[in-house]
């Protein structure tokens, strides 16, 4: 399990889901996991078991199973694991090239654009290429 970023509480959910899993008997299998390179970690990975996170659409554009246990927009047959969490574990249901390629190209299109938000300066950027209607370059 990895920690949301934006999270300020990560001890506390460290702690909580070190109880749920040794309450359940699975502590074996769940580790928590505070930082860390998501896109090493997504590219390591057999799939991916996420609530609704964008960490979904970044391991769907790895070609990495996903299983969604909340709702997103990607939660969808031939994109994301439609079955249940003990079938995921044994044979998880990677997303379909074609499918795959569809989704990222209309989230290109209609929803990213250009900047990085980790600076003024970028911040700056990002939001005047929002506002001018500026799409990423293939």
């Amino acid at each position: 399990i990895s920690t949301e970023p934006s999270q300020q509480e990560a001890d506390n959910w460290s702690r909580n889901i070190a109880a749920e899993a040794q309450k359940y008997g699975i502590e074996e299998r769940v580790d928590v996991i505070d930082g860390g390179n998501l896109a090493v970690l997504i590219e390591m990975s057999l799939g991916v078991v996420t609530v609704k996170s964008t960490v979904g659409v970044t391991a769907l554009l790895a070609y990495k199973p996903v299983l969604v246990l909340g709702w997103a927009i990607y939660d969808q047959e031939g994109l994301s694991h439609q079955s249940s969490m003990r079938e995921f574990r044994t044979s998880p249901q990677a997303p379909d090239a074609d499918l795959r390629e569809a989704f990222a190209d209309r989230l290109n299109e209609r929803t990213y654009f250009r900047s990085i938000f980790i600076s003024m300066p970028a911040m700056e950027t990002g939001v005047r290429n929002l506002a001018n209607g500026s799409r990423p370059t293939p």
